[in-house]
């Protein structure tokens, strides 16, 4: 096997990002429900922050993974299927041949508007920490993140994956996917919108208890008291159809009923001999230059796919039709056993050890703990739990935090291959004491 990275590091963009939070499948709400962690047989990861998570990705595939493949410091410029073999031609000028090739090149830097100096998602100066007034400029997932994140800080994701928890198995699960299968008949610019407006999410309110279930991760009153977000959508409307449903009623929520910190505006920008306006629906232009009303300008126009400049136009149809399937994916079937087969001395030649794997779902279990400042202590971690469904035992001494884990859904927890459950006591009766036993 061969990696090709153009990247001299991997994981570059997340190393500093501090301030993201990421969630394995939140986005994915209502078809899969919230869990924190992934079932993948390896390279298990589970909620934090992205700094912390690609850290622990790096290391498990250096440790595990690195040593049994052939590593390129490279740039594919063209990829051609010959039918029997797939030819890829560097940059550097040296062709690769290879009878499977995945593309996983994820996008280029953020579209640019002007010269608005707009910090990249990934950079720790996009938080809206400093600033109170800010414009937010784009609908999709990271316009939305970044306007709510004004709001709940880092705690945006935690928020979601609580909503997520409370709205689980209610009729507004249904509704929700109603309504997104209407607007995806009616999907146009290339299924990055839809000319159905659906005021669903403007009209919506979230139950009692739904509703405190975010208000929990709300920043403190004084802190909110000082920020205005003007959010400019271009599309059809403010819930894109191109968001996550979980982000668009956390926005419906905050910026309708809950806080007036979040301004809705529908407008775009404009540049005018070097000077940046924001031109709402009445065409009234508004500065957006430095000294203007905002303190703060981010601009989330979305980014070009890394692949375009390899494929063709009908094969990027072709992906983007497929992206827009698995979005709407039910739950993914557990991963073959007999493949991914875990024994005492690893997984087949993949080079990944029991020891690693016992070491991830630690982390993982931890990694969520942390999230929610919950302390979870773990049983012993045993081939059987990889293996033959025993499940990994933990517990939780504090009442309050084990009412907030319960609350929050967070058990049982699969982790990888494995599957972690909350015990009622914590007398361990006869339990060994260390993995290797």
């Amino acid at each position: 096997m061969t990696v090709i990275e153009r990247k001299e590091k991997s994981f570059e963009e997340y190393r500093n990002a501090a301030h993201r939070e990421l969630h394995p499948n939140i986005i994915f709400w209502p078809e899969q429900r919230p869990t924190p962690t992934t079932a993948l047989p390896f390279l298990n990861w589970a909620q934090g922050k992205a700094d912390e998570i690609v850290e622990a990705l790096r290391r498990e595939w250096e440790e595990s993974f690195q040593k049994k493949v052939s590593y390129i410091n490279g740039r594919v410029i063209n990829a051609e299927d010959k039918g029997d073999v797939v030819k890829l031609d560097l940059a550097s000028g040296d062709p690769i041949e290879c009878d499977i090739c995945v593309l996983a090149a994820g996008y280029e830097s953020e579209r640019k508007f002007g010269q608005i100096q707009s910090p990249g998602y990934w950079s720790p100066s996009s938080v809206c920490s400093e600033e109170n007034r800010v414009l937010v400029s784009g609908t999709g997932d990271g316009g939305l993140i970044d306007a709510l994140s004004a709001i709940f800080g880092i705690k945006v994701t935690r928020a979601a994956h609580a909503l997520a928890v409370s709205l689980q198995g209610r009729e507004v699960c249904s509704d929700v996917k109603e309504v997104e299968r209407i607007r995806s008949e009616k999907s146009i610019d290339d299924g990055r919108d839809s000319s159905e407006v659906c005021d669903f999410y403007e009209r919506f309110r979230l139950p009692t208890d739904a509703a405190a279930s975010v208000d929990q991760f709300l920043e403190p009153k004084k802190r909110l008291d000082g920020v205005d977000v003007t959010l400019v959508h271009s599309s059809t409307s403010a819930y894109s159809y191109s968001s996550a449903p979980i982000n668009k009623l956390l926005l419906s929520h905050v910026a309708k009923h809950r806080s007036k910190a979040i301004r809705i505006v529908s407008g775009s920008l404009e540049e005018e001999s070097g000077a940046h306006f924001l031109v709402d629906g009445s065409s009234d232009k508004k500065s957006i230059d430095k000294d203007s009303d905002f303190e703060k300008v981010i601009v989330r126009h979305g980014a070009a796919p890394a692949i375009s400049s390899i494929l063709s136009e009908d094969q990027l149809r072709s992906l983007q039709q497929a992206a827009l399937d698995h979005g709407h994916a039910k739950d993914l079937s557990v991963y073959d056993r007999d493949v991914f087969k875990w024994t005492t001395t690893g997984m087949g030649r993949t080079g990944a050890s029991l020891k690693l794997l016992q070491r991830s779902a630690r982390s993982a279990i931890a990694s969520v703990g942390k999230v929610y400042e919950i302390t979870i202590e773990v049983g012993s971690v045993r081939l059987g739990c990889f293996t033959d469904n025993i499940p990994i035992d933990v517990w939780i001494e504090d009442p309050e935090e084990r009412e907030r884990a319960e609350r929050l859904n967070l058990f049982p927890m699969k982790v990888g291959p494995a599957e972690a459950v909350l015990k009622r006591s914590s007398i361990r009766r006869g339990e060994a004491a260390d993995d290797a036993a």
